[in-house]
């Protein structure tokens, strides 16, 4: 997901719980799936006055025992629900944020002519047509980094990581990055995984190393959320790794069924090998390095 932010949209027959901050299935309203960014002085504007809605915010705060502990956050996003949506406060005015923070919107019509989920229900308008994001200035990528002192510690470790690859190297070597179990989270650490990734790759490059794919494991999400949630996170996630520009290898996870915790969204094999294997079109596979007696 890194500079890039998800897709301005909402899903009807959707609402936000006002005690845990959590999506729940409702038929008279719409809501966005999607946490989106939002910075101090960007504007919520509503273009379609058939519409009323509200907004609930959230902390980019990580609750440590989802980075220390082998646990899972129900919706994949570690943040912090401000307990600031109320059914009461749906309306039309201008919302303009004073914070950064994550965010979500619900909405209803102000005449009900008909459910926004279920049988009979109309189809929802694009959200650009019912309410405008106008955003100011961003002040950069919100992330766990910590300054330039932790940019001057990931430099150091891809160049040690660079000079280990180069005195290994020999005339027929093959050379891969391995990565598993990426787990994205909202406000979790992808970007700053992704950063390292980047600078690892500069520095193998530097020695005049080819490096000859990406290894992933499987595990891109925790496979717990909406499945259309997860396509996002995926699609996204495994675009930042192709633009590294090296042939992704892809092993399918656990977890990638979009199964987890009883999830009833759960992703067909078909489903699986267009999401996931766009280079391998199914989920069994090989690849013959014949000059290097390995496969």
């Amino acid at each position: 997901m890194c500079d890039r932010e998800p897709e301005w949209r909402a899903t009807a027959g959707y609402t936000i719980n006002e005690e845990s901050g959590f999506a729940e299935k409702c038929q008279d309203m719409a809501c966005t799936l999607h946490f989106y960014l939002a910075n101090p002085g960007d504007i919520l504007h509503l273009r379609n006055p058939q519409y009323m809605y509200a907004v609930a915010t959230y902390r980019p705060e990580a609750d440590p025992r989802y980075i220390f502990t082998y646990d899972y956050q129900t919706e994949e996003n570690w943040t912090k629900y401000r307990c600031d949506f109320s059914a009461t406060k749906f309306g039309q005015e201008d919302y303009v944020f004073t914070e950064r923070v994550y965010f979500r919107i619900v909405m209803r019509r102000t005449v009900c002519e008909s459910p926004f989920g279920g049988p009979g229900a109309k189809v929802l308008p694009k959200l650009d047509d019912i309410l405008l994001w106008k955003k100011a200035e961003a002040p950069g990528t919100l992330s766990l980094a910590q300054g330039e002192a932790w940019v001057k510690q990931k430099l150091e470790e891809a160049a040690l990581t660079a000079r280990t690859v180069a005195e290994r190297q020999t005339e027929d070597a093959l050379n891969f990055f391995l990565m598993t179990d990426s787990h994205y989270t909202v406000n979790g650490t992808w970007e700053d995984t992704l950063y390292n990734l980047h600078q690892t790759l500069d520095a193998i490059k530097a020695y005049g190393i080819k490096m000859d794919g990406f290894l992933h494991l499987g595990d891109v999400t925790d496979g717990m959320v909406q499945a259309e949630i997860t396509r996002d996170y995926v699609s996204a996630v495994l675009e930042d790794i192709r633009c590294m520009g090296l042939p992704l290898h892809y092993v399918i996870g656990n977890h990638d069924s979009n199964y987890f915790r009883n999830n009833p969204e759960r992703f067909s094999q078909d489903e699986i090998e267009r999401l996931y294997l766009r280079e391998r079109g199914k989920c069994y596979y090989y690849v013959d390095y014949p000059g290097h007696n390995l496969s």
